[in-house]
């Protein structure tokens, strides 16, 4: 554990030194104060607390996995209709213009 001096290391020995103490004896340490668990019913509330931010957490992930996978039927079947489209729009321009069209070709106009 490393000393921590709130007056620096000389007014700390001066302390020490008011008190009685010579400077070769330990110097005062600072430890950070620990966070208590709590006791008795304040621990039981504590526990109910987290049990119902859990109950919450557990539905809204829930609600969330079933919008995901709506959203997946969803995104097939638009895929699907999207697949449909691009080739009936095709198959009509292969039948007006009397071939085949290749996607990379460049309109005459160019």
């Amino acid at each position: 554990m490393r000393a921590v001096y709130p007056m620096g290391r000389a007014g700390a020995r001066q302390a020490q030194g008011q008190a009685g103490l010579c400077a070769a004896t330990t110097p005062v340490l600072w430890r950070a104060k620990t966070r208590q668990t709590p006791r008795g019913p304040a621990r039981i509330e504590t526990i109910e607390h987290l049990e119902e931010q859990i109950a919450h957490l557990t539905r809204t992930v829930d609600d969330l996995s079933d919008i995901v996978a709506r959203q997946e039927t969803e995104i097939a079947l638009l895929t699907r209709r999207v697949h449909m489209l691009m080739q009936r729009e095709g198959e009509r321009e292969a039948a007006a213009s009397g071939g085949v069209m290749i996607a990379d070709e460049r309109p005459p106009h160019y």
